[in-house]
Formats: C-alpha cells, structure tokens, sequence
C-alpha cells in the first residue's frame, strides 16, 4: 500500500494530551440523543437520559473515561487527526 509522506518533518511538539477541559469542550458539538437511545444509557429512574442530561453528567467523568468513550487521547495538530 502506498502512503503519502509530507516533504515536512512531523514535529513531535505538536502532539498534545487532551484535558478533561478538552473534553467537555469537544462533547459540546455532538447530539448524544441517538446514541443514548440505540445504547439504553438510562438515569436512576429508568428514564432514557436527555442530551442535556448526559453532557452534565460528564462534568463528574474521570479523563480515562472520556478516552474510552471517544477512543483517543491525543490531537496532533500538524494533521488534526486525534490519537
């Protein structure tokens, strides 16, 4: 397979660990609601919990937590990609 190489080195300072901040603050662009329904993520009550609801209730995550739940770590800011 043929990959595509920038004439660019990568400048390893540009990797950078996401925050909790990071975190929150990416969460803020998505709409859980599907995602919350197809899964069953439900309240103590039983009720299926509201996009609102979920992203307070990220407030009180750890940060392995939200690596788990977008699966990445990282922001590479030379590519954009997340890692």
């Amino acid at each position: 397979m043929f990959r595509a190489t920038s004439s660019r080195p990568h400048d390893l300072g540009t990797v950078k660990k996401y925050t909790k901040k990071d975190f929150l603050d990416y969460a803020t662009g998505f709409d859980y609601t599907f995602d919350l329904e197809l899964n069953h993520i439900k309240d103590n009550n039983g009720n299926i919990l509201s996009d609102d609801d979920y992203k307070k209730q990220m407030k009180s995550w750890t940060l392995q937590e939200f690596q788990d739940w977008f699966g990445f770590t990282h922001l590479d800011s030379y590519t954009g990609d997340s890692k």
